[in-house]
């Protein structure tokens, strides 16, 4: 998938199987970890995904899309992996 940009989120359909799955997963191609999910009922929200330090897969919701842009959550995304990135370093270090 390319970069995310208004057109392709706009143009992201909901499953329309109703014995599949919920949502369908759209990730970015540039930034890591940052992509959009579209549910059933067509919501489409843009998210964050990323690997504790136990090697689970978390995801946690920047905003829905129409409330925020792509390049406004595009950074928050950012500055969450710059703080966790930290976050993870310190532990390491004061262990």
């Amino acid at each position: 998938m390319p970069k995310l940009n208004k057109r392709i989120v706009t143009s992201l359909d909901p499953p329309d199987d109703p014995k599949g799955p919920a949502t369908v997963w759209t990730w970015d191609s540039e930034l890591r970890g940052f992509g959009v999910r579209v549910g059933r009922a067509g919501t489409k929200s843009f998210v964050i995904q990323h690997r504790d330090g136990k090697r689970r897969t978390r995801r946690k919701a920047i905003g829905r899309f129409g409330a925020i842009t792509v390049e406004e959550a595009r950074p928050g995304t950012r500055r969450h992996f710059s703080a966790r990135d930290v976050h993870e370093h310190e532990q390491l270090h004061l262990s």
